[in-house]
């Protein structure tokens, strides 16, 4: 049961890097725009 509670949350703890990962992704493409501009 323990496992299974340590699954979830680490499962959780990637989506949210993976979220935060690709919103860093997706602002630096923005400041290559706006440097480009």
């Amino acid at each position: 049961m323990m496992c299974f509670f340590l699954y979830l949350c680490m499962a959780e703890l990637i989506k949210i890097m993976l979220q935060f990962q690709t919103l860093g992704v997706v602002s630096d493409v923005k400041v290559n725009i706006l440097g480009a501009l």
